[in-house]
């Protein structure tokens, strides 16, 4: 089914409830929120709260034509069609077995979930009209002393997060929180769902920043309830994503198996006409659900526990447009990377196109088209009343032409992270054991360059530049810091703000008892 027939069939169901709801002579109205977005830095992201994301239904964005935007400058650029859309939709898909029944949830272009917690085991169901089950924004620079309206409205009763002192908590510079859960047997009005319900409650937390390397990156989390009174086994979750590079037909995808990633990028260079050089959009599964393991950690719910571990990506399917599931069972084998039937796809593996399009390795992608895909978590066992936890992280990548744009794909989403979480929740595991600078990256590098270290425990910090005369030409001043991992950006410039040419200099970082020094090539 084309996106254009998709478009139409969604106004003309739109028409249909407007005109029942006009019908049943009330006055309530829809709170289904596709249109909330941040845009802290190159990327504008929408969430919703029914498990779509990078997704829009035409209220604020043209045509509901996609929701993750690139390069955002403004909303009037996205409007005007100046700044174009990188996915087409995106969204969570649950599926498991229960009993002898395969049950699934899917969000997609339309959505089996329904907004807010559940209650009793069960959903609201007047939960589509209640507008304190929407989407919350928060800004870092817009809290406790300049709060905006979802500061105070905060729904700590709904699972919002908070600190120590019961305050909301912002991830980023801006951050979407929403609640939402598959219980509703009937689902959306704009889909009829292929099984009952799981009875799983989602906690859904996106936030970006503009810091060096998270310029092009936006971050989910996922925590998930089992509040259904099911015990689901070979639980499946995956995050599937209609990808269109500008023009849709003719994209490609691939999947790195020893990063957990899985992007699209273009079959030529055409696309140049919407981007100057045809990027590159992709999404790295950086935690998954949690197993057993002594002698481990895992990342759970903003902090690390010890003997677990987080399962990595378990499988990645692609499959074109028209091939979209129409039964359970054909969306669980997607979940599972099998064909719709069940079986293995040609290559004999759940992991499809696994090869480097850059050096033309492997086995890659061919006959470009409009794609589909999913990468995958499980299959575990979820029992009624655990929880579980599911990390990604999106981003993109753009170089001089389509390969270069995979490769610095990569690049950023393999880039380490702060898990950005309130110092009072923050645990303490697994920091440096001793004072170390490593080598910078890019290095040679042309205009930029990131300088990383770590420390064992708190002291002050500095960052100094010499020349290869051993004069120090600028000094990065960080202050007093934490133990723990740090990156600082150098953008090649001297202190007084002047672009150094090409030539070797060194960084040294100096704390309260230790001093190291690395070589850097600067080449204009």
């Amino acid at each position: 089914m084309s996106k254009l027939i998709r478009l139409i069939l969604s106004a003309f169901l739109g028409l249909i409830l407007i005109t029942t709801v006009a019908i049943c002579g009330t006055d309530e109205i829809s709170d289904l929120d596709y249109n909330s977005y941040i845009n802290a830095n190159q990327l504008l992201t929408t969430s919703s709260n029914v498990g779509l994301t990078a997704h829009a239904d035409g209220e604020i964005f043209p045509q509901g034509i996609g929701g993750l935007y690139y390069p955002y400058t403004s909303l009037d650029d996205i409007i005007s069609g100046q700044t174009h859309s990188l996915i087409y939709s995106s969204g969570l898909w649950l599926g498991g077995i229960v009993g002898t029944d395969t049950l699934v949830a899917i969000a997609e272009f339309t959505s089996d979930f329904w907004p807010g917690p559940m209650t009793g085991g069960t959903f609201d169901p007047d939960a589509d009209t209640v507008s304190a089950y929407r989407v919350y924004r928060l800004y870092s620079d817009s809290m406790a002393l300049n709060p905006n309206q979802d500061y105070l409205d905060w729904p700590v009763g709904q699972g919002a997060p908070v600190n120590g002192l019961g305050q909301p908590v912002c991830m980023g510079d801006q951050m979407l929180w929403v609640v939402y859960n598959d219980a509703n047997p009937d689902g959306n009005p704009s889909r009829a769902r292929f099984s009952s319900p799981l009875g799983i409650e989602v906690h859904q937390t996106t936030w970006a920043s503009d810091m060096p390397l998270d310029e092009r990156v936006v971050y989910i989390e996922y925590r998930l309830f089992n509040k259904g009174g099911n015990n689901i086994s070979d639980f499946c979750l995956s995050i599937w994503l209609d990808p269109d590079l500008g023009d849709a037909s003719d994209d490609l995808v691939g999947c790195d198996t020893a990063s957990d990633i899985y992007y699209c990028y273009n079959a030529t260079n055409d696309d140049a006409y919407y981007y100057g050089n045809p990027p590159a959009v992709g999404y790295r599964m950086i935690a998954g659900p949690i197993t057993a393991s002594t002698g481990d950690s895992a990342l759970f719910f903003g902090k690390y526990i010890d003997d677990y571990k987080n399962i990595r990506m378990s499988s990645f399917y692609k499959y074109i447009g028209g091939q979209d599931p129409q039964s359970a069972t054909w969306a669980y084998n997607y979940m599972r990377g099998l064909e719709q039937d069940g079986t293995l796809p040609p290559n004999g593996s759940v992991y499809q196109v696994p090869g480097d399009p850059v050096n033309g390795t492997g086995e890659l992608d061919f006959a470009a088209g409009n794609r589909m895909m999913l990468g995958s978590f499980g299959p575990i066992d979820f029992n009624t009343g655990d929880s579980q936890y599911v990390m990604i992280k999106i981003g993109v990548g753009q170089g001089m032409d389509r390969l270069t744009s995979i490769t610095d794909l990569k690049y950023i989403l393999n880039a380490p992270f702060d898990f950005p979480v309130d110092v009072e929740e923050k645990i303490p595991l697994n920091l440096p054991a001793e004072f170390t600078l490593d080598q910078n990256y890019p290095n040679p590098f042309n205009s930029s360059t990131v300088i990383s270290y770590s420390l064992s425990r708190k002291s002050p910090v500095k960052i100094e530049i010499y020349n290869i005369l051993g004069e120090k030409i600028a000094e990065l001043d960080q202050g007093i810091k934490a133990a723990g991992k740090y990156r600082v950006l150098w953008n090649g410039h001297d202190k007084d703000g002047n672009s150094l040419p090409t030539g070797f200099y060194f960084s040294r970082v100096v704390t309260a008892d230790r001093s190291e020094t690395r070589k850097m090539l600067l080449l204009k």
